[in-house]
């Protein structure tokens, strides 16, 4: 009778476990940082000065989580951007609350013939992907957390569990924005889901550590009219998607091993 009792007992404890590690897992992929943690990204672009398929040599950008701040009573991480070579002008400072790395505010820095200047994007309140526009610093973000329908384990590869169906989770965003005193309508969608398996290699320079983190997600985000589709693959573990691409971009994450300090490369 003590032994039945005893494994009706254990069986009632792995239970309440199991619910509690799934109802966390439901509530989404959402990265985490620390103050003064930083990444690189490395972006190609288009060359749109000639036909064909041509691309501008790579462009490395610095990520780096200068503090955390208070606006509008919520708690946001204050990320800077800035170019690994001081030729390349371009800076951004992002406010992205520390719960769902919602866009809080965002200042994009520019040159011009004039000297440097910057303007504050017109970010809107609610949830919904931010998509870097007129800048090329690539720091589109989807909305988030993140979840897919296919919970099924990864290998060590971070890819163990490849897309095999078309499950997917969409969301769909709209608002109206004013430019020069017209109204926009502008709708955006994303998708995520399990990554296709063209994209296993991805994977191949970063940390074993990072590889088993958890989950990764294949996020696609596409604006109405626009044909430009990005794609993004994320993993638990990385501070960023570890790759991005859309009609004319590329971007990949630098693997630590990689990634070098110099002293004269930044601002």
């Amino acid at each position: 009778m003590k032994k039945n009792l005893m494994i009706v007992f254990l069986l009632f404890i792995a239970i309440l476990i199991s619910n509690s590690v799934y109802a966390g897992s439901s509530e989404g992929y959402v990265p985490s940082w620390k103050v003064g943690q930083r990444w690189v990204l490395e972006a190609t672009y288009r060359d749109l000065r000639v036909e064909g398929n041509a691309w501008m040599p790579p462009m490395q950008w610095i990520f780096n989580v200068r503090a955390k701040k208070t606006i509008n009573g919520e708690e946001c991480y204050v990320l800077h951007v800035y170019g690994r070579k001081t030729s390349q002008k371009n800076q951004a400072i992002l406010w992205l609350s520390v719960n769902d790395l919602r866009p809080l505010k965002v200042i994009d820095v520019y040159p011009t013939a004039s000297g440097m200047k910057y303007q504050e994007r017109d970010i809107s309140q609610a949830s919904e992907p931010l998509v870097s526009e007129g800048t090329p610093i690539p720091y589109d973000l989807p909305s988030f957390p993140l979840v897919r329908e296919d919970n099924r384990a990864q290998a060590a590869d971070g890819f163990g569990a490849y897309n095999r169906s078309s499950s997917t989770n969409a969301k769909k965003f709209s608002r109206i924005r004013k430019i020069g005193g017209i109204s926009f309508k502008r709708s955006i969608s994303q998708k995520s889901k399990a990554p296709d398996k063209q994209y296993a290699d991805i994977f191949a320079g970063y940390s074993k550590a990072t590889r088993n983190a958890g989950q990764s997600f294949q996020v696609e985000i596409d604006e109405d009219r626009s044909n430009n589709k990005l794609i993004q693959i994320w993993q638990q573990g990385a501070p960023w998607a570890v790759s991005g691409a859309n009609r004319d971009r590329r971007v990949r994450l630098v693997p630590e091993s990689e990634y070098l300090h110099k002293d004269g490369g930044e601002n």
